[in-house]
């Protein structure tokens, strides 16, 4: 009986050394799946910054245009005003003329 026990410790040992073989497999196999796991995640962060980057330069130049819009529509208007005082002045002028030559007549006409 004495010849049996190394007969089991070498399947013993070697059970051990194929259950440490495929531990350590799977320990390889999980530090490749985890890098794998951070190289996505890396590209995620990447492509979802380049999105935001891509979207704030789109905002700026909605909003230049739009500035440039308010400030043709602010300066479009100013002159519209401007234009209306003017017309308005003119139309004053000519009334007061016409209400000085309208007295001169009616003086003429008392006298």
């Amino acid at each position: 009986m004495v010849g049996v026990k190394p007969v089991v410790d070498n399947d013993r040992l070697h059970i051990a050394q194929i259950e440490v073989r495929h531990l350590q497999n799977t320990v390889q196999a999980l530090r490749d799946e985890l890098e794998t796991m951070r190289s996505a995640k890396g590209d995620a962060v990447q492509a979802a910054v380049a999105s935001g980057s891509n979207e704030a330069r789109q905002l700026q130049a909605t909003i230049e245009v739009l500035r440039a819009e308010l400030e043709k529509t602010v300066f479009r208007h100013a002159d519209e005003i401007e234009q209306a005082r003017h017309v308005a002045h003119e139309e004053m002028r000519q009334l007061r003329e016409t209400i000085a030559v309208l007295r001169e007549d009616l003086e003429k006409k008392r006298a």
